[in-house]
Order: structure tokens, then C-alpha cells, then sequence
């Protein structure tokens, strides 16, 4: 609903709030500078997910397991910074409706449709590229802003993964 009421206000005439170009921030002028800051950030995040790959399954299994055996709390603290730090160095850039769109929608629709883990993370990754290539499509194609097309083809994905594991789980 967000979206749609912020795609209306992009496309009313007259000056617009500072406060809609921090939801959706500037997509389309994305400088070298913010580039190196989020390809730091990926980095640093990859390496975090590879090297902690056993830990940061038994910390999303159980923390309470994940205390008995690891350090969880310093394992949680790292994936509480890494967010952060994501959420950071994207912020300006990409908006805070965009961002939270693109970090939580593709994962709860990963996580209705995969099997295990390896699945959901690798079908999150999938569905948030997808979202956001339908959004920049449909923006172009409709002349309409692309944060906005965005959350609203990633919102789309959520919806048919609901649909899709709600038919499935029936039978």
C-alpha cells in the first residue's frame, strides 16, 4: 500500500517533500563513490556468510541451542552490525521503503516456497534480482519511478509465493 501511495505522489504535480527522496532515495544516480562503499559492504557480508556458514544455521535454528555450543551472541551481534551496515551505505542511495522492500520481501517469499537453507537463500537472492529487473522494466517501459515499480513487483513476488505455498500445502 506504500508504494501505491507513494507512486501517487510522485506522480501528482507540484514541488515534492524532501521526505520522498529519503523513502526512495536516488536509484538512477548512484555515484563511484557509494559503488566502492556497497561493494565493501558485499564483501565484508559474503565473507561473514561463508566463513560462519554452520554458526549462523544453528543461530537461525535455535539461539538457545546455538548458546549451549557457540558463541551466539557474538555471532547475532555480527549479523545485527552487517544489517546495519547494509541498511547504512544503502540508505541514501537506494531509500528507506526500497531498501526494507528489498531485504525482507524476497526472503519471506524464499522462505514459503524453499525446502531447506541452501534453497532459501539462493531462491531470496534469485527473487530480489527478479523484483528489482520487473521494477526497472516497468519503470521504463511505463514512464513511472523505479523505487516505486520496484516495491510493487517485489510486494507481487510475495503474493504469488503466498499463493503458490498456500495451493501446495493443501494437497
Amino acid at each position: 500500500m506504500l508504494g501505491l501511495a507513494f507512486l501517487g505522489m510522485a506522480l501528482s504535480p507540484g514541488p515534492k517533500s524532501e521526505a520522498l527522496s529519503l523513502m526512495w532515495g536516488s536509484l538512477l544516480f548512484v555515484t563511484p563513490a557509494q559503488l566502492v562503499a556497497m561493494g565493501a559492504v558485499l564483501a565484508v557480508l559474503l565473507a561473514f556468510v561463508v566463513a560462519l556458514d554452520k554458526e549462523l544455521r544453528l543461530v537461525l535454528y535455535s539461539r538457545e541451542l546455538a548458546a549451549a555450543t557457540i558463541p551466539e551472541g557474538l555471532v547475532f551481534s555480527g549479523v545485527l552490525l552487517l544489517a546495519a551496515s547494509v541498511i547504512t551505505v544503502n540508505l541514501q542511495t537506494v531509500g528507506g521503503l526500497l531498501l526494507y522492500s528489498l531485504i525482507s520481501n524476497p526472503a519471506l517469499a524464499a522462505l514459503r516456497l524453499a525446502r531447506s537453507y541452501g534453497a532459501a537463500l539462493a531462491l531470496g537472492s534469485a527473487l530480489g534480482a527478479l523484483s528489482a529487473f520487473v521494477g526497472f522494466l516497468a519503470a521504463w517501459l511505463l514512464d513511472l519511478p523505479a523505487g516505486a515499480c520496484i516495491v510493487l513487483a517485489s510486494s507481487a513476488v510475495v503474493g504469488l509465493a503466498l499463493a503458490i505455498s498456500r495451493a501446495t500445502e493443501g494437497r
